[in-house]
């Protein structure tokens, strides 16, 4: 039993599921590192990600499924894709290094509406107006589906250097209230020369010291935005809040630390803040609030003391109905990964990873 207590859920039909794998990316010489996933309808369901063939070329791949799962379609993206955002069960936007892309097709076709680079993740409110966050201490607004941006002013108001700033989530709810997150990591001069597992003991040293986390909050989908920067450990890398404003905030830890996460509870009625989980060997990658109540954890088991994941470990998922005591859930036993991505549409979830594999909950 886990230092926190895991509780049985009440619903006796959570005994029966299990996340069963959907695809899994198996050729000799390739690889498809899937980036994110989103679920437009019961049965259907798009991923998108990063395909290597054997002469190690990226090119941008989509995988599609309108039959739940049982048949998937990989095709090329002229693009190499980072988030995607779906408004309804046909339209669409991807965030990639090379622009902003659209479709009106359930993900079948794309075009390319902006040229636009840095852009991390998009957020529409209809099919004309939306936002963009992304670096170099950037945010966008649009008002006709992504052809035109322009700078939202407020983005740069923090003081903070613009070369070490990124802004990198979003989340609204549907009274229009909402925020922007992001993050300012100046370099320091005690940075290691090579990646952790290059050189773990110098890994181990590197101490992880307080950031500038960026927070613009909005009450009426952006019109007006108020900055906030605070000094925090970690950096908020998923957001994920319900219509009426319940949400969980996702802080992700690096180099040496207590924990590899921490995830909180907040509302953007309330003004409410308060841990809903952390534990040393469940780093979590993806959060979900639930529709009907409770919520969904992606986390993966940490392979080593560093909390920089660089080899793949086991996938669990955790789900609780009150956001205070979580049960694990069973697992395809073949599912690990280094990041994992979670999307819902209804009672119908799916978990994403970037080793190309995808799972559902039957």
């Amino acid at each position: 039993m886990r230092a926190t207590a895991f509780v049985l859920l009440a619903a006796g039909s959570l005994f029966a599921q299990s996340w069963k794998l959907k695809y899994e990316f198996d050729h000799d010489r390739e690889s498809l590192s899937l980036t994110d996933i989103a679920a437009l309808a019961p049965a259907r369901a798009i991923a998108c990600g990063i395909h290597r063939g054997p002469g190690g070329q990226p090119t941008g791949a989509l995988l599609l499924t309108s039959d739940g799962g049982a048949n998937w379609t990989q095709v090329q993206f002229r693009d190499l894709p980072r988030t995607q955002f779906f408004l309804n069960d046909s339209t669409g936007w991807i965030a990639a290094q090379g622009g902003i892309w659209m479709t009106e097709e359930a993900g079948r076709a794309w075009r390319k509406v902006s040229s636009l680079k840095g852009v991390l993740r998009v957020h529409f409110f209809d099919e004309k107006r939306g936002l963009a966050a992304g670096a170099p201490k950037s945010v966008w607004s649009t008002a006709d589906g992504g052809r035109t941006w322009t700078k939202v002013p407020e983005a740069a108001k923090p003081e903070v250097k613009a070369e070490h700033t990124v802004y990198s989530t979003i989340a609204f709810a549907a009274n229009g209230s909402g925020m922007i997150t992001g993050i300012s990591m100046p370099p320091r001069k005690d940075d290691p020369l090579f990646p952790a597992w290059m050189d773990p003991e110098a890994a181990e040293r590197y101490v992880q010291i307080p950031q500038s986390t960026i927070m613009l909050e909005t009450p009426d989908e952006g019109r007006r935005w108020n900055p906030k920067v605070s000094s925090l450990f970690g950096q908020i890398t998923r957001v994920h809040v319900l219509p009426e404003g319940a949400g969980l905030t996702l802080f992700e830890f690096t180099e040496k630390f207590a924990w590899p996460s921490e995830v909180y509870r907040f509302d953007l009625k309330t003004g409410g803040f308060e841990r809903a989980f952390r534990e040393k060997d469940r780093a979590v990658k993806d959060v979900r609030m639930l529709t009907g109540g409770g919520a969904l954890l992606a986390a993966i088991e940490p392979q080593g003391t560093l909390q920089e994941l660089t080899i793949p470990g086991k996938l669990h998922i955790l789900r609780s109905s009150n956001l205070k005591e979580w049960s694990e859930m069973k697992v395809d036993y073949r599912a690990s990964g280094r990041r994992a991505w979670l999307a819902s549409h209804g009672d119908t979830h799916w978990a994403a990873l970037d080793t190309g594999i995808i799972l559902k909950l039957e």
